[in-house]
């Protein structure tokens, strides 16, 4: 079952290719890969709760409710993070005490982490 959500993961996403060669290089591309996406996707968000904030005009109906809005999209973010880190930790079991476990990790967080990108960019857009 790991070995399929495994193979999975990895038909979603696809690293771009890393141009360290040195010993651990993949893995430190890997990591690198990740904090570029979550950085993309932290400003995203920040953006999308803008958006939500200053939705006009004000008085209509899909206006109402702001301040709601932005707390739910807040804690739907925090909850969506949570199991972003523990479904990559399943999926990096697979290969749990390995050279490859951080850059399967990274690297599944890396791939959903840029779909989620792609969600937030549409909430407050109408």
């Amino acid at each position: 079952m790991i070995v399929i959500a495994l193979v999975l993961s990895a038909a979603i996403y696809t690293p771009p290719p890393c141009k360290d060669v040195a010993p651990g290089g993949d893995r430190r591309c890997a990591i690198a890969d990740f904090r570029r996406a979550d950085r993309r996707m932290k400003i995203s968000f920040q953006r999308a709760v803008h958006r939500l904030r200053s939705c006009r005009p004000l008085n209509a109906t899909r206006c109402d409710d702001r301040p709601g809005a932005i707390r739910v999209f807040s804690r739907e973010q925090q909850t969506w993070t949570a199991w972003r880190d523990a479904h990559c930790d399943v999926i990096a079991f697979g290969v749990e005490k390995t050279s490859a476990e951080t850059m399967v990790r990274m690297d599944c967080r890396t791939g959903l982490t840029l779909t989620r990108i792609k969600e937030i960019e549409a909430v407050g857009r109408y």
